[in-house]
């Protein structure tokens, strides 16, 4: 029988082992998946973090906030959206397009009317 400071070395040996077989396996063999794509951490570190970037994307599932439908955020606009539009790293989306559109319309307008009592507020006191 061995003892508990045996039985950790071997856990460890273990899990060195495990890692090593990860790391020369592709991300492709790992998931099965192909809708994974490496991340270039040169571009990540011009968005700032602390070292803590991910790995590679994949495609993430969600519902939308206003509209409720499901969508699926696939890696290649992930990546797009951190390396190339400096996204930060901590934002996902949450609104379709044309659900974006109409809060867009919206705040515009809230805007309008916004300036339009400054403006009447303006020309009163004057």
């Amino acid at each position: 029988m061995k003892n508990s400071k045996q039985r950790r070395k071997e856990i460890k040996e273990h899990r060195l082992v495990r890692a090593r077989k990860l790391a020369q396996a592709t991300i492709r063999e790992i998931t099965g998946r192909p809708e994974i794509e490496l991340s270039d951490h040169r571009k990540l570190e011009e968005c700032g973090g602390n070292g803590l970037w991910p790995e590679c994307y994949k495609d993430l599932e969600f519902r939308y906030r206003d509209c409720g439908s499901l969508e699926a955020w696939t890696a290649k606009q992930q990546k797009w959206w951190y390396e190339e539009a400096k996204g930060h790293l901590d934002s996902t989306a949450i609104r379709c397009r044309p659900c974006r559109r109409k809060e867009q319309a919206r705040k515009n307008g809230a805007r309008r009317v916004w300036a339009e009592g400054i403006a009447r507020k303006k020309s009163a006191g004057s």
